[in-house]
């Protein structure tokens, strides 16, 4: 598994086995302009222009859980699988195109632990 450090790593490896090193953080998905609200989305902050979201909104497990979150949050983490060079906020479908945001995602996790 490669370890990226760039959205041109990312882009150049989709569908890849990547792995990440970064710290765990909140992050706030809301579309609106000049408002920050965290609902239990996290991501990785790789370095000052890299950060990637723990799976996208529309899946089910992108809520990460309580223990996950008191185990990681704010501490150095190394985490392996498929990242996206963007967050699709709804399920990618032919007949329509889904609402992106310009942040990679990982779209499947393998593993998380500290680093």
């Amino acid at each position: 598994m490669s370890e990226v450090q760039s959205i041109k790593e990312i882009k150049e490896n989709q569908g890849k086995d990547l792995t990440v090193v970064g710290t765990y953080k909140p992050v706030s998905l809301n579309q609106k302009p000049g408002t920050v609200e965290y609902s239990g989305h996290y991501k990785i902050e790789v370095n000052d222009t890299l950060s990637i979201v723990l799976l996208p909104p529309y899946n089910s497990e992108s809520k990460r859980p309580t223990d996950e979150i008191q185990k990681f949050e704010g501490k150095r983490v190394k985490v392996s699988g498929i990242i996206s060079d963007k967050t699709y906020m709804e399920p990618p479908s032919i007949q329509n195109a889904p609402l992106t945001l310009s942040l990679p995602c990982f779209t499947e996790i393998k593993s998380i632990e500290l680093e």
